[in-house]
């Protein structure tokens, strides 16, 4: 029987305190400011552990913290560290030994100001040209950490002499002597100054610290926020990343990787001292952020101050960090705040030494946990990290009873990866088929449950697995394994010894296997840690990720996955899992998602992981072909578990002896030949077996595929069905229909294919059976598609399916859960791709505009590709004034504006064989459609003015029909060179004043067919040759082995999704070798596209 406790569970501490102020410290800033309310301690010391884990490297007695160029290290790295250590120690874990280390390296390699030389190579002593001399920031920092490691650590060594003799080193040589008392860069340069130096509150604070220099730091305060705001945007409210000393911009005019320390360092001096300045510098930068990004999870990277606009669509701990650190200065921001918190903390920026180590530390000082260590009470830190439970609680499994039974009835399982080509090994191993093997719990367990726990060995082993093994240990809640509900608990609970995991929480929210979850750090002695529902993020893959809220009403399993490279082994124990603030006994809801997917003894059916080691095809890491949500061509989505966008797939078989493979309730999803397809095998008998109360006269079997996961989709508007299949059999498709089901459907019976073939079939061949009651099909309520063995006196079938396309299908008339177009291989698309960024089948989308008063929406520099009507159009509304406004140099009698769509990143394209463009648009005003080519420019290229249109409109225009316009003579007129084009553009021509727009949503090159080598006068490589092909690391490089020469498109992502690389490339037949940037140490996505066919692999730089 489980042991069932109710009541208060006390926290046992035994010894001293190592620390005054433990982690964390839950600060108010003494009323001043806000913080944020929905922050988890433990989430913070995670990713510090993790991010320590990837840069915090040793040598005796000394230790340095790995750059991006991870032979070297820099200053401010040493002190980033050095800051964290001294907030995030508390009464089980203190830093201060690696903080020691820390402090060694850098006096260690001082230069004769006594200021550490800001980049040194590993654990050299010297220093190399510009690498040698002090950084004002670095320094800065160093000192603060050493002031507040005083107060912390309760063996503080001579800390604070330390300190006060490196910031007087500081005042004397990186202050400008003379007035204004500016930060300089460094101790030996002064050519510029740099704002994200300026430390209010260090400043404030090392006044009390360095007597002597007390007026010095008083005027340097003063002079500094001074500089500040003069440089400070009037608009946008940046920065920038350099400044002359009155604060005018030196160089370009940009809030970029330096500007982002900047709301860190300026909310401190509100937050400690009360500094107005720093307030009104905050409050204006966050009301900009607030009204430009409402949504903090869509903030961008690296900003032009003036308009505003992000260089980068994507995330970092760095600028996110730097955005919710302006809200904290006025009580207005606390909700945008909390949302930017949990942005910031769902961005996994460990493997970043820059944007981990700043997600750290606005972290930190969002959550109150950066207090002045000088006035802060000592041991008023709560320490929730340390060993013991927290209270109010009802226990899951404590494992005293040391069996395999959960509270409620749950099962303790364990997995490996064998199912992906690996050959991990772990201990036990527990299993359902073909003998139940049960899970048997460990002898000894946390302090205070000593009975047992639930303990794994393992060692890990990568076979064929494209990605890292790994093993895990799991918790179903139920014995039914469906559903339950949580959502009473505020935060789950365990103990844990052993190797670092990630710790999932599986929920019906979830459908890709990406589950919720967060990474915890190896640990020698039994630790506790406490999530909130709201700490647990899915990782950066997969169709609903990171977008999918968790459900804590529906939750199925806990599982805890060790996962790394080849070599790597250990054990790892849980103990005490546990309900925090409240019973979590309510009933659990009801079965399993159509399609089956399940969690059992094995990690999930198909068992395959991504890099961070939750389940999904081998194929389906950040960068795959796939368009959320889109029908594909024939060859099928690499995405796991989708064909042409569809994921609802499923078998399902009679209870008279017929069979199926998969088993009912698997997916039939497999990846074949590199491609995905839904594949049945199935079988009826000739003689059914006798059950009680079933019709021995209707034995079925088939497979399915479902729209949507409840209810019907409108149909009504497609005219055909498009399917490449094989089969074997008497196979029926059917449309399974509101009114109409039980084997009344319209249908066909398709012919069997030995191997894949498309055929199209219209709806008008639909019937119903011969014998079914005559109804109306309806289309306007479809719910699935059915493919079923018809062989009612015995006998066998299959069928595969590459690709299901429904020609007609469009979302914006009511139909549809799976917007997208169905793109062609070669450059042509049908209107409505969603694949972000694209139209048709090209992403490079711009807007530009001249300088004497025309305007465009969006900006310059914004992508005009945006969502309408459920599908991607690129589009622009421009507006050319009547009386332009004069600038220097700029001639006013020639005003410009326009959109236009690059063919190639670099270079030009070949279209020698193009025909005709096929062009999907609406307009109005004066737009002329030009293409730019090689000798053809300054408004001289070939063109056609457009006619307006009120609607989306389709039109196929010759390029017999383009012309130069009317004013060329002479040397301009020039024929058409198709051989070698840049762009399409689309002008607003409007001379004398005026405003048009523009929306597409689809373009076509009628005649560009890239598989002949007409499109770039080089060979396609075929889709088997891409997908096949070896990529692997190299030194300093990719090899690439090709059976055969081609032309591609290679590009390297990191697990974010952010490409860091992408370059075209010739290949010859044999192995390639491709240079690429220096990376450092860590996981990457390299994706290899020809035209559209693609492979993606995982590599893995050591």
């Amino acid at each position: 029987m489980k042991k069932i406790f109710m009541g208060i569970l006390l926290l046992a501490i035994t010894g001293a305190w190592a620390v005054n102020h433990p982690f964390p410290q839950n600060s108010n800033y003494d009323g001043r400011g806000i913080i944020a309310t929905n922050a988890s301690a433990t989430t913070i010391k995670s990713k510090f552990d993790s991010w320590l884990g990837n840069h915090y490297v040793e040598e005796g007695n000394e230790a340095r913290i790995k750059f991006d160029q991870p032979d070297y290290t820099v200053s401010e790295g040493i002190a980033y560290a050095m800051i964290a250590m001294v907030y995030l120690s508390d009464n089980s874990k203190s830093y201060q030994s690696q903080f020691d280390k820390l402090w060694n390296y850098y006096k260690n390699r001082r230069n004769a100001n006594g200021l550490m030389n800001w980049k040194i190579q590993g654990f050299n002593t010297s220093c190399n040209g510009n690498d040698c001399n002090g950084a004002t920031d670095g320094d800065l920092d160093v000192a603060f950490a050493l002031a507040m490691g005083s107060y912390q650590f309760k063996n503080n060594k001579s800390y604070m002499a330390d300190a006060k003799d490196l910031i007087g080193r500081i005042r004397t040589h990186e202050i400008e002597s003379n007035s204004p008392h500016i930060l300089k860069p460094g101790d030996m340069w002064n050519a510029k100054y740099n704002p994200s130096y300026f430390s209010p509150a260090h400043m404030d604070l090392f006044k009390s610290i360095d007597n002597a220099g007390a007026s010095r730091w008083t005027a340097a305060l003063a002079d500094n926020y001074t500089m500040m705001k003069a440089n400070q945007h009037g608009t946008t409210g940046l920065h920038s990343d350099w400044c002359n000393k009155d604060g005018s911009v030196n160089g370009p005019d940009e809030f970029g990787y330096e500007g982002i320390r900047i709301p860190w360092r300026v909310s401190m001096g509100y937050l400690w001292y009360g500094h107005s300045d720093a307030k009104l510098m905050m409050d204006k930068m966050a009301n900009w952020i607030k009204s430009k990004y409402p949504n903090p999870s869509n903030i961008g990277s690296e900003f032009n101050r003036s308009s505003g606009n992000a260089m980068h669509n994507y995330s970092t701990g760095g600028f996110t960090g730097a955005f919710a650190s302006t809200m904290l200065t006025n009580s207005a921001n606390q909700s945008y705040l909390n949302s930017a918190y949990t942005a910031l903390m769902s961005i996994n920026a460990s493997n970043a030494y820059y944007h981990g180590g700043l997600q750290i530390l606005n972290a930190l000082l969002i959550t109150g946990n950066m207090p002045n260590l000088a006035t802060n009470t000592p041991g008023s830190g709560t320490g929730n990290t340390g060993p013991g439970q927290a209270t109010g609680s009802d226990i899951i499994d404590d494992l005293e009873d040391g069996d395999h039974i959960t509270k409620w009835g749950g099962e303790w399982y364990t997995y490996n990866d064998h199912e992906d080509g690996a050959n991990s090994t772990v201990s036990p191993l527990t299993a359902k088929t073909p003998q139940k093997i049960l899970f048997s719990p460990t002898a000894g367990g946390a302090p205070g449950s000593t009975g047992y726990s639930a303990k794994i060995t393992y060692s890990l082993d990568q076979g064929t697995f494209e990605h890292d093994p790994f093993v895990g240990l799991g918790m179903n809640l139920r014995a039914d394994e469906k559903y339950h509900d949580l959502s009473s608990c505020t935060e789950i609970q365990y103990k844990y010894k052993g190797s670092a995991h990630r710790f999932r929480v599986e929920s019906n929210s979830v459908e890709d296997f990406n589950y919720h979850g967060l990474e915890q750090s190896d640990a020698t002695s039994w630790t506790t840690v406490s999530l909130g529902w709201n700490d647990l993020f899915q990782e950066n893959w997969g169709p609903t990720a990171p977008t999918a809220d968790i459900n804590s009403s529906g939750v199925k399993a806990f599982s805890w996955q060790v996962q790394g490279e080849t070599g790597l082994s250990g054990d790892l124990a849980i103990d005490d899992v546990v309900c925090i603030g409240g019973k979590g006994d309510a009933s659990g809801s009801s079965g399993t998602t159509p399609g089956g997917n399940t969690s059992s003894s094995s990690s999930s059916p198909g068992g395959n992981t991504d890099p961070g080691g939750n389940t999904s095809s081998s194929s389906s890491s950040p960068g795959g072909n796939t368009n959320p949500g889109g029908n594909t061509t024939p060859g099928g989505s690499d995405k796991e578990g989708y064909v042409s966008g569809f994921n609802i797939w499923g078998v399902y078989v009679d209870k008279l002896g017929s069979t199926v493979s998969p088993d009912e309730g698997e997916s039939p999803v497999v990846v074949e030949n590199g491609k995905n397809v839904a594949k049945a095998d199935m079988t009826v008998l000739a003689e059914p077996k006798w059950e009680e109360g079933v019709d021995l006269d209707y034995p079925f079997v088939g497979m399915m595929m479902q729209f949507k996961k409840t209810g019907t989709e409108n149909l009504s508007a497609v005219k055909t069905i498009k399917i490449t299949y094989k089969s074997s059999g008497n196979i029926r498709m059917a449309l399974e229909q509101t009114g109409l089901t039980d084997g009344n459907e319209y249908g066909i019976d398709l012919v069997p294919q030995a191997s894949y073939g498309e055929v199209i079939i219209a709806i008008t061949d639909l019937e119903q059976p011969s014998w079914a009651t005559v109804k109306a099909i309806n289309m306007a309520a479809t719910k699935q598609v059915k493919w079923e063995l018809k062989e009612s006196t015995g006998g066998t079938g299959s069928i595969s399916i590459q690709s299901l396309e429904f020609v007609g299908y469009n979302p914006e008339s009511g139909g549809g859960t799976t917007p997208g177009g169905n793109t062609t291989p070669g450059g042509t698309t049908t209107p409505g791709t969603t694949k972000e960024g694209y139209v048709g089948d090209f992403n490079i989308w711009g807007v530009y505009v001249d300088k004497i008063g025309s305007t465009v929406s969006p900006d310059a520099g914004e992508s005009p590709v945006v969502i309408e009507g459920g599908i991607n159009v690129a589009k622009a509304d421009m507006t050319v004034l009547a009386e332009p406004t004069w600038v220097e140099g700029a001639d006013l009698e020639y005003p410009f504006v326009g959109m236009m769509m690059q063919l190639k990143t670099t270079g030009t394209e070949n279209l020698s064989a193009v025909t005709a463009i096929k062009l999907t648009y609406k307009s109005s005003g004066n737009i002329r459609m030009a293409l730019e080519q090689t000798g053809l420019g300054d408004g001289a290229e070939y063109g056609i003015d457009l006619t307006p249109q009120a609607t989306l409109t389709t039109v196929t225009i010759p390029i017999s029909t383009l012309a130069q316009p009317d004013w060329v003579s002479g040397t301009q007129v020039k024929a058409i060179n198709m051989a070698a084009t840049k762009q399409v553009k689309w002008e607003l021509k409007e001379s004398t004043g005026g405003t048009g727009s523009i929306t597409i949503s689809g373009i076509e090159f009628v005649g560009y067919t890239p598989s002949t080598g007409s499109g770039n006068n080089t060979p396609v490589l075929e889709n088997n040759v891409v997908q096949n092909m070896s990529i692997k690391a190299v030194a300093s490089g990719l090899s690439l082995q090709s059976t055969r020469s081609g032309m591609v498109k290679v590009s390297v992502h990191n697990i974010y999704g952010q490409v860091l690389f992408n370059q075209n490339n010739h290949l010859e037949a044999g192995v390639n070798y491709i240079a690429l940037p220096q990376l450092k140490q860590g996981v990457y996505v390299v994706r290899v596209s020809s035209y559209g066919q693609h492979a993606s692999r995982i590599i893995s730089i050591k």
